[in-house]
């Protein structure tokens, strides 16, 4: 991914975050989570805190529903750590 463009990187997280968001609609939450993760993994070399902590939030709600309560909890404090490092107030109540 080094060579890419970064509006193909970020259009590559997004479908895949898209991805995933399909299969927790279905109920397949061990295939959302793979795609998320996926998702997250990209985003976080983007460095865009804002995508991130979405990323962080959707897995950790999947991960809920998978019954990995630690992984979940630990996603969820890393999410509104990078929540908190917006300027948008707003953020913090996603």
């Amino acid at each position: 991914m080094v060579d890419r463009d970064p509006q193909e990187i970020h259009a590559l997280a997004d479908v895949l975050h898209s991805s995933g968001e399909t299969y927790r609609r279905e109920g397949d939450f061990a295939r959302a989570a793979e795609f998320f993760r996926k998702s997250l993994e990209i985003r976080e070399r983007t460095r865009d805190a804002a995508l991130i902590a979405a990323a962080l939030a959707d897995l950790a709600k999947v991960l809920v529903l998978l019954g990995d309560l630690d992984e979940a909890t630990e996603l969820a404090r890393r999410s509104l750590a990078a929540r908190s490092e917006l300027e948008d107030p707003a953020a913090l109540a996603e």
